[in-house]
């Protein structure tokens, strides 16, 4: 049999242990472990007749060509049980349950003020009081929590492998953020590759269906298990064990703007061609970041975007989505009824980082360095703006971490606000160090003196520039309290509207998708609990481990990749 390699360290174990007793001698050994006790051992460690790692090919169609192409899946239920098999994390002090008395209950006790876990949302009570979990029948509600997005193998982004995770919501937050807490259900082939094998050429509608076809031989143990509940008898709680029967449903998909895009069907498009950018709600283009568009814009609902309810092509350009069929659409996501279209939550690194962080560095280099008009004053624009920048690098350079790592960075190159040379996460720290430079008496001085900015729209600016910080420190490390929450949207409104003005830029100006999903995150918070529990920034962390590096150990020939890449995770 082909064994994996903890069956033969826990055999080496044995025999090791056993000879380095005092005075070992097999003829003075009254007591040996049978070697049918070492065997069931072993037994239980291959498991050879439930195998939680294997992955299984599926057929499905490639297009355009129509081709059968082999897939490499892996059920369900394979998954749930590599999960709770794991004794180091399958703990009561790594799950985190309403009820502190009994796992049968939705109901939160004792009674929670803040929210933090994903029980503390609406989403939870109400998805289990949908799924019809009895008390009386021992059932509870288990939500599934799935991650997908792409990783490249190579500098130049030629070879990429996609791989769809899964993890429980009954685990805390802090424990998913553990890579082990995870596990892989599907790996979607390149689809640069894939095209290269076809004699048509791919069109975008194609690549995208070809995504849900995969996603949907993925997904189909899921949904074949459907209400039917999965006894477990050794799950621990409020000091003891129960036998409970597990009921399942999806809370939400944790990805960046282009996978959930994706796997909502959504135009590809960001720009102001496009009719509706927003994968979660009936929003205009031009009225991204109106808030009071935001109070009419209505959910999507998989009625409308179901592939067979329209062959006119004018209706699904008029939507802005594909005609296809969806993957998640014939999926349980709880009492979620806008389905996959709101189970797509915005990540931080997107919505702030890189959208409003960015943003507002690219459009202070215009303020600076820029007239508005023929009207405004020369000076030394150029100058003011490499001046601002040395001072904000210097400041930056002073500022001290000592061994709190939480903090941004601030220690940056001369290219300090050149927002094309940094990562999403350097933008925050960039921020604070305009803030110090501008509250500066030499800051301002350059300002005034060489771009002709008053020191009315510099204290805008610093205190605009300051909402971005509180913002950011808000989604990372907020414990919000439950009554705060009907303020949440009052205060991104509020913060958007104070954003735009002080941070003009040319094209679409703020209409962007990063910008308008915020308005989204008091939904978010209220069904799902605060951001931490979906943000993605975790799960990029888990690739490097558990898939990155076991694919960098490959030939990194695209025909085998998948394979090799599974034989080597599960080694």
């Amino acid at each position: 049999i082909k064994a994996p390699l903890n069956a033969y360290h826990s055999i080496f174990s044995w025999a090791i242990c056993s000879q380095n007793r005092t005075g070992f001698d097999f003829k003075s050994f009254h007591s040996p472990r049978s070697r049918t006790k070492i065997l069931m051992e072993a037994q239980s460690i291959i498991n050879p007749d439930n195998k939680p790692n294997s992955f299984i090919p599926t057929t499905i169609k490639w297009l355009p060509d129509n081709k059968a192409v082999d897939v490499y899946v892996r059920s369900f239920q394979s998954a749930l049980i590599a999960l709770l098999s794991k004794r180091e994390l399958f703990q009561e002090r790594n799950i985190s349950l309403p009820n502190i008395n009994s796992p049968f209950s939705y109901k939160n006790n004792p009674e929670v003020d803040v929210i933090s876990e994903l029980h503390h949302g609406t989403w939870w009570a109400n998805s289990w009081k949908d799924s019809g979990c009895s008390p009386e029948n021992n059932e509870m509600l288990v939500p599934i929590i799935l991650y997908m997005d792409g990783i490249s193998l190579d500098a130049n982004g030629r070879l990429t492998l996609t791989p769809l995770n899964m993890t429980l919501g009954i685990f805390n937050t802090v424990t998913r953020r553990s890579s082990t807490a995870w596990e892989t259900l599907y790996f979607h082939p390149d689809a640069k590759y894939m095209s290269s094998l076809q004699s048509l050429p791919t069109q975008p509608i194609d690549n995208i269906k070809n995504l849900h076809h995969g996603l949907e031989a993925a997904l189909s143990s899921f949904k074949e298990q459907g209400n039917k509940p999965i006894e477990v008898s050794n799950f621990p709680w409020n000091g003891t064990t129960y036998s409970v029967k597990m009921k399942f449903a999806i809370a939400f998909v944790i990805g960046d703007t282009k996978q959930h895009d994706e796997l909502c069907a959504r135009f590809g498009g960001c720009n102001g061609g496009v009719n509706y950018i927003c994968r979660h709600c009936k929003c205009p283009t031009s009225y991204l970041i109106k808030p009071s568009a935001q109070k009419k814009a209505k959910l999507w609902t998989p009625n409308e975007l179901c592939h067979s309810i329209s062959d006119d092509k004018q209706y699904w350009t008029d939507v802005s989505h594909h005609q296809v069929c969806n993957a998640f659409h014939d999926l349980y996501f709880g009492s979620n009824k806008n389905n996959i279209h709101f189970a797509t939550p915005g990540e931080c690194l997107h919505m702030v980082q890189l959208g409003l962080a960015k943003r507002s560095i690219e459009s202070f280099q215009g303020i600076v360095s820029r007239k508005k008009n023929s009207k405004d004053k020369v000076g030394k624009r150029k100058y003011a703006f490499s001046q601002i920048s040395a001072i904000a690098r210097y400041y930056g350079e002073s500022l001290s971490h000592q061994s709190d790592r939480d903090l941004p960075k601030t220690r940056f190159s001369s290219e300090i606000l050149s927002p094309t040379k940094h990562e999403g996460k350097d933008y925050i720290g960039i921020v604070l160090c305009v803030i110090v430079s501008l509250l500066s008496k030499d800051g301002r001085q350059i300002l005034n003196q060489y771009s002709h900015i008053k020191t009315k729209k510099i204290n805008q600016l610093v205190k605009t520039f300051e909402l971005i910080l509180f913002y950011d420190q808000f989604l990372n490390n907020c414990q919000l309290r439950i009554s705060n929450l009907p303020r949440l949207p009052s205060f991104i409104n509020y913060f958007i509207v104070q954003y735009t003005k002080t941070f003009p830029r040319e094209g679409m100006g703020q209409n962007l998708i990063k910008n308008h999903l915020n308005f989204h995150v008091p939904k978010y918070t209220q069904m799902f609990g605060l951001q931490d529990g979906w943000d993605a920034k975790h799960n990029k962390g888990h690739h490097r481990k558990k898939v990155k590096a076991p694919s960098k150990n490959t030939q990194q020939n695209a025909s085998t990749l998948i394979q090799q890449t599974i034989i080597r995770k599960t080694e």
